[in-house]
């Protein structure tokens, strides 16, 4: 599953494991260990983004229904 998709030009994150679309990307955007739960494969998952390194790390932690 990609982690990134892109639709009429607007690149988004997407979760790892379910797909669903879970922000958008801007060019700037960057974080560190920022927890975001799924609603749709109900898990949490830990980020690390840099959009100006191209470095995109997801990680699942232990917290799922």
């Amino acid at each position: 599953m990609k982690m990134l998709s892109n639709k009429a030009g607007v690149p988004w994150l997407r979760c790892p494991y379910c797909g669903k679309r879970l922000f958008r990307l801007f060019d700037n955007t960057s974080c560190s260990n920022l927890p975001l739960w799924c609603r749709m494969c109900k898990r949490e998952l830990v980020l690390t983004i840099n959009r100006k390194a191209d470095l995109y790390k997801c990680f699942a932690t232990n917290n799922t229904l």
